[in-house]
């Protein structure tokens, strides 16, 4: 299956992220789990280097919450969504703390 899907690439030129996924033997889970860790890695770094750009670390955790919920439901893991849905809280209230929701940008919650 893995050379068919290979020889249909090179055969037309297709070549999706479906195609991708199925040749890795990733599913909806495994994205999910991989884009949340991701994100949740590159959101808690933006935030502890106190830059300009930190106020962005909010957003890459509300992405992360999004992704781990996907993951929780898919899995039946409940008390790891229910986590997630608070943080989902504490991701907005950032975001709006630091400007990217229409809120007054406060350097507090910025941390740069």
């Amino acid at each position: 299956m893995c050379l068919q899907m290979a020889l249909d690439v090179v055969v037309t030129g297709a070549w999706t992220m479906t195609d991708w996924m199925n040749m890795a033997g990733w599913g909806l889970v495994d994205v999910c789990e991989v884009v949340g860790s991701a994100l949740s890695i590159a959101g808690a770094y933006l935030l502890a280097f106190q830059c300009k750009w930190s106020r962005y670390g909010w957003a890459l955790f509300f992405g992360a919450n999004l992704a781990n919920i996907v993951f929780a439901l898919l899995l039946g893991r409940y008390p790891f969504l229910v986590s997630q849905v608070v943080f989902v809280g504490s991701s907005l209230l950032g975001m709006y703390r630091s400007g990217l929701l229409g809120g007054r940008r406060s350097t507090a919650a910025t941390s740069g």
